[in-house]
């Protein structure tokens, strides 16, 4: 595709190699720094706490739900018990991924049509739609999960078919097995391609995570024990820093695999945003 769509000089819906949808979502976030860092750091804590929690059995004791050093929950030391410890643990990471992807997608997406997006306006977008964000974060949970039982391949499979199902949820507005049937179709053909995004993507959100956690870290250990807070606090702040660049990148995924396939252009793009809006 020739045509270029450039909001700012810089993103351009066209075939793009995974390294140059990299440099993209770097260039979108240099743009919309404040938004995306004041939308990230209101969904950092809950995000820590959610995506730290873990489950610690004790022989003839019983089992607890700890988040860093905080017990959270605390249950008999059974199967039982056990199993629907854990399940609980899924559920909570659940609710509260969905709850803040709508609003940092929906940004995202308003920042590549050439608005501006507000962190209001992102928030009311996203809440207003967490019942359908659940549904498909779930429904890709499973079908990862049913891939990953008999082996891990098949899972790794699904997982990068199904990964733009959010983006899509966002910006076309299709919900259920609709976004899942639609990231399915985007990906088909492009599967490798959409692997190695996703794959450089992680690697370099794993490699600044930690080089950011080590530094706050090293700030932070003069003040001693500290408790819970002076533990989260070098993954809050990785995650507030670093959220909104793997959202980009994804956004940006889902765009440049339809702009392989249907040509897509800015018009397209706002028409979409405004009918999911609707």
């Amino acid at each position: 595709m020739n045509q270029q769509m450039a909001h700012h000089g810089t993103v351009a819906f066209q075939p793009l190699r995974p390294g140059e949808i990299l440099s993209a979502a770097l260039e979108l976030y240099r743009r919309s720094w404040r938004t995306l860092l004041a939308i990230a750091a209101v969904s950092a804590v809950p995000l820590t706490v959610a995506l730290n929690l873990h489950e610690q059995c004790h022989p003839g004791g019983s089992c607890q739900l700890i988040s860093f050093d905080r017990v959270v929950l605390v249950t008999p030391s059974s199967w039982p018990a056990g199993a629907a410890a854990g399940v609980l643990l899924v559920i909570v990471g659940q609710l509260v991924v969905s709850l803040f992807a709508g609003p940092i997608l929906s940004a995202i997406a308003t920042e590549l049509a050439g608005a501006a997006p507000s962190v209001r306006q992102s928030f009311r977008f996203g809440f207003a739609r967490f019942g359908s964000l659940l549904l498909v974060s779930t429904l890709v949970c499973l079908a990862m999960l049913a891939g990953f039982i008999p082996l891990v391949i098949p899972g790794i499979y699904i997982g990068v078919q199904l990964a733009v199902s959010l983006p899509v949820l966002v910006v076309e507005g299709r919900r259920g097995s609709k976004a899942l049937s639609r990231s399915w179709s985007l990906v088909s053909g492009q599967w490798w391609h959409s692997f190695g995004t996703i794959v450089l993507a992680w690697l370099l959100l794993g490699i600044v995570s930690t080089v950011i956690r080590g530094i706050v870290h090293a700030i932070t250990a003069g003040l001693g024990a500290g408790g819970w807070v002076v533990q989260a606090l070098p993954v809050a702040v990785a995650i507030m820093l670093l959220l909104p660049y793997g959202a980009a990148v994804l956004v940006l995924l889902y765009l440049e695999l339809r702009a392989r396939k249907e040509r897509l252009d800015l018009d397209e793009l706002r028409a979409d945003l405004r009918s999911a809006e609707g």
